[in-house]
């Protein structure tokens, strides 16, 4: 049944979530996604240069824990604490589709992360519909892909003047927003309208069924070094992106303590492979920059049922100090691999 609280009922629900550690949200004060302790310090997700990944996949998590002078003996496995009926409000639904897709990778076959799912087990992630997508979005391009998308959602909220309409999408969905009231027709109505006129908006597309295209591609140095001759190798682009999971595990010591950690890594990062013995088969940045590009558009589609790895949030874009769009480039690459094929 889909529900309708007024904006005062979502505030003083979501400070209560608040007071009790039990809510997640975009943090504007420290332009981050985390707990949220006072609900004014809440921000729009457009608004946070990063996406919420980093609440599931943190920037550093200790995954292990042990005593500098006896390790072996005591190591100790440090899981998420993360409180039952936590709820993530406010993530975008491109956002929430990235997530999905990063959990798939993270519950391959019968291999599943404990810590990802610590966290992914016990949130409820209520997402805000985009009533007004921006001009860098492309996220119609995907199957599933919309301004009001629902893969890794569990409730879909959209506001409507000065309330929210409240769309259960899961089972968990539906049982944390079951006290508020029904929504009538004309909500209903006001809700459809608003999702056809945003999703209209969405101009920009890029080509998606290429894997095998940009296969073909691969060896066209020309290509990718020109696509990629502004590039400053910044690494902005893996940084805010919500579908790349590249991690790295490090030792680290903290006085009489070890601590095993996941930390953030980048493909566009000149040391991503670097070898014990000097050797880097990407030491030049289009070689980096063209792993990114196939491995989103060509490599995770190919191993995931042909399913993208972009989900089109275009943060990429935004945030790139040379305006290098990943649109265009994969584009370009399909119009070049037709070219090649024309005159070969």
């Amino acid at each position: 049944m889909i529900k309708k609280a007024d904006e005062n009922t979502i505030s003083n629900w979501l400070s209560a979530l608040a007071g009790d550690g039990k809510l997640f949200g975009p943090n504007a004060e420290i332009d981050e996604w985390g707990i949220i302790k006072n609900v004014s310090s809440m921000g729009n997700a457009f608004e946070i240069t990063f996406s919420p990944k980093s609440i599931f996949l943190p920037r550093r998590q200790k995954l292990f824990e042990m005593d500098a002078d006896k390790p072996a003996e005591t190591i100790r496995e440090v899981l998420p604490d993360i409180p039952d009926g936590a709820v993530l409000w406010g993530l975008r639904p491109c956002d929430a589709r990235a997530l999905e897709l990063v959990r798939r990778v993270f519950n391959e076959n019968e291999i599943a992360d404990p810590y990802f799912n610590a966290i992914w087990n016990r949130t409820i992630r209520i997402a805000l519909g985009c009533s007004e997508p921006q001009d860098t979005c492309f996220c119609t391009s995907f199957v599933g892909g919309n301004p009001f998308g629902t893969q890794g959602v569990d409730v879909l909220a959209t506001k409507i003047e000065n309330f929210f309409i409240l769309e259960p999408i899961t089972k968990a969905g539906e049982d944390v927003v079951k006290n508020f009231p029904n929504a009538d027709e004309k909500d209903i109505e006001k809700l459809a309208q608003i999702k056809k006129y945003a999703t209209g908006k969405v101009n920009s597309s890029v080509p998606t069924d290429i894997a095998d295209e940009l296969l073909e591609i691969f060896y066209d140095v020309d290509f990718w070094k020109n696509s990629f001759a502004n590039c400053h190798g910044c690494g902005n682009c893996t940084e805010v992106c919500p579908g790349c999971y590249c991690f790295d595990i490090v030792d680290e010591r903290n006085g009489e303590k070890i601590f095993k950690n996941r930390v953030w890594d980048s493909c566009i990062s000149e040391n991503f492979t670097l070898s014990i013995d000097g050797e880097n088969p990407r030491r030049e940045l289009y070689r980096r920059q063209r792993q990114r590009i196939m491995h989103k558009f060509s490599y995770f589609a190919l191993r995931y049922d042909g399913t993208q790895l972009c989900v089109g949030c275009g943060r990429c874009v935004q945030h790139c100090p040379s305006q290098i769009d990943i649109g265009k480039v994969v584009k370009n690459a399909v119009e070049e691999n037709i070219v090649e094929k024309q005159t070969n």
